[in-house]
């Protein structure tokens, strides 16, 4: 390594110090209104470790926890919160690299920080009790700080890791019995980033701790874990063995080498890439998105409840594209459906006429609830009165053979990747048009998936040619369209690859056996009373009835 390269790095780690040293919380919170719960084996006062040699300082003998808020610029802001757990072994807290470093990394991403100042020396469960209060303290405070409830996360380094893996795997057990109104609110994590983790494993067996193995089970949060090899990964190890075991979204990490306790700054090796890894995967989760979207996504909830017209993304985003809105649509999705509840994907706008109205170059896609599929039979009936308002739409439908996450680069891919040709008829809902902004980003953002779709039986691909397919809609026994399924802008197979590729880019896997309906041919009828039939070439039938 040259000269020039290590005298830089030391500059570097220097301004990061000094600056560490300079930063000062914008609020602290006392966490108990008198003596915490849990053992406290601190006599106080809080006293900074010396002769320690260390490149940062430590802090011991920490009595009276307390929560120190650094709240991000206003312009950068986005409404996400994490509570930040130092590491420190449970006999003291290295509260400048792994608190102060990470505040400040954590705001100039638009993240609020609340840095917890947790008992030490003491038990790790005595740190989680105090984690758990710090937790409701920072959401019942949401309005003050304009954060997200649903959006405040955990991130713990090494002993604090241990804290976070007792709020990850206790997620509605309070530790300590409730002492005001505070513990009243959830102590949930949204996520849980665990850094460096120690203390997982019990050291006599090295498997992980009964009081977290026995609670990891489906529906756990999100987590992300960063560990060096020449590190003790085996926790981070472990405890992502058992979280895929169970079912729980997990991202890992592990580097080849960083050795423990490098936090937020800066190294020689891939090591301190897991910041930029940590941001891109709260992206994914949804948890980077912008305020303006989140108010967005609040008042498309209050009008999809009261059936009031679309609001416009752009009242909100005035800039949004069209990339802006599939985030918007993830957002909304997560909270509606969740992960669990898609039942398949779908297209919009799929011929030319279509999408020349929008001012687009391809299909708009959209998500499909797991509830609202409806295998046909023959006395199917839909009253108006209960399902409002909604559409007939005759669509094409495709069943994936094999897992996507990539780009399909050829229409003969993605006819190669179909194991099933189904017939579908989509019945979404229909909600007053709005009147501002670009009706493509609405229709995107505010997901134009159908919660309620009939499927045929599915047809072999190779006797079936979709393009070729004639759909045919009449409403007692008078004709509503006859259409090719050629129509889709640039036949089928082309329109299913760009919903695909679509799909992959807004980050969605469609795992083997997804549906995804090709969009509407022959128009979007709006429903009235009286019987239908939908012919799919000489193949398929669907009759149903609507009824006032």
């Amino acid at each position: 390594m040259s000269t020039k390269r290590n005298f830089a790095g030391v500059f570097l780690l220097l301004s990061c110090l000094s600056l560490a040293a300079a930063v000062t919380p914008d609020l602290t919170i006392q966490l108990w209104p008198e003596e915490p719960p849990g053992i406290t084996r601190a006599t106080g006062p809080e006293i900074k470790l010396q002769n320690r040699p260390r490149p940062f300082y430590q802090l011991t003998q920490i009595a009276e926890p307390r929560l120190e808020i650094f709240i991000p610029k206003e312009i950068q802001a986005n409404g996400t919160a994490i509570l930040v757990c130092p590491g420190g072994g449970m006999q003291r807290l290295a509260y400048e690299h792994e608190g102060l470093e990470v505040a400040q990394w954590l705001n100039a991403n638009g993240i609020l920080a609340g840095v917890l100042k947790y008992r030490v020396p003491g038990p790790a469960k005595s740190g989680a009790i105090d984690a758990q209060r710090a937790l409701s303290l920072m959401r019942q405070r949401a309005s003050d700080w304009s954060m997200d409830v649903s959006s405040v996360g955990i991130l713990g380094f090494s002993a604090g890791g241990e804290i976070g893996t007792w709020l990850l795997t206790h997620p509605t057990t309070r530790l300590y019995d409730p002492v005001d109104d505070s513990d009243q609110i959830s102590i949930r994590p949204s996520f849980a980033g665990l850094i460096y983790s120690g203390g997982l494993l019990d050291y006599r067996t090295k498997q992980l701790k009964p009081e977290f193995a026995d609670n990891i089970k489906a529906g756990l949060p999100p987590v992300f874990l960063a560990h060096a090899f020449n590190d003790g990964c085996q926790n981070s190890l472990s405890l992502a063995l058992a979280l895929k075991q169970a079912g729980v979204p997990t991202e890992l990490h592990l580097y080849q080498d960083g050795g423990h306790g490098f936090g937020a700054r800066s190294t020689g090796v891939p090591v301190s890439s897991w910041k930029s890894r940590f941001i891109e995967w709260l992206d994914t989760n949804g948890h980077m998105d912008p305020s303006g979207g989140r108010q967005y996504i609040r008042a498309l909830s209050k009008a999809i409840e009261n059936k009031q017209s679309i609001p416009s993304l752009q009242r909100f985003l005035p800039n949004a594209d069209l990339m802006d809105a599939y985030r918007i649509q993830n957002h909304l999705v997560r909270e509606r459906i969740g992960k669990d509840g898609i039942g398949g994907f779908k297209g919009a706008a799929a011929s030319v006429a279509a999408q020349q109205s929008l001012g687009i170059d391809g299909p708009l896609v959209g998500i499909l609830p797991a509830t609202g599929k409806i295998p046909f039979n023959k006395d199917l009936t839909f009253k108006l009165s209960q399902t409002g308002p909604m559409a007939i739409e005759t669509e094409v439908g495709y069943r994936i053979a094999v897992d996507i996450s990539y780009e399909v680069l050829t229409d003969e891919q993605a006819r190669d990747a179909v194991s099933a040709i189904v017939p579908v008829i989509e019945l979404p809902t229909q909600h007053p048009p709005g009147t501002e902004g670009s009706p493509a980003l609405n229709m995107a953002a505010s997901n134009i998936g159908s919660f309620q779709y009939i499927i045929g039986e599915d047809l072999d691909p190779t006797s079936v040619d979709p393009d070729a397919w004639t759909l045919k809609l009449s409403r007692d026994k008078k004709s509503m369209h006859e259409i090719k399924g050629r129509s889709a802008h640039g036949g089928q197979y082309h329109n299913l690859r760009k919903i695909m590729n679509q799909l992959t880019r807004n980050g969605h896997t469609l795992p083997a056996g997804t549906l995804i309906i090709s969009g509407a041919l022959g128009g979007v009828h709006p429903a009235v009373p009286g019987h239908y039939r939908a012919a799919f070439g000489t193949e398929t039938v669907i009759d149903f009835r609507i009824e006032d």
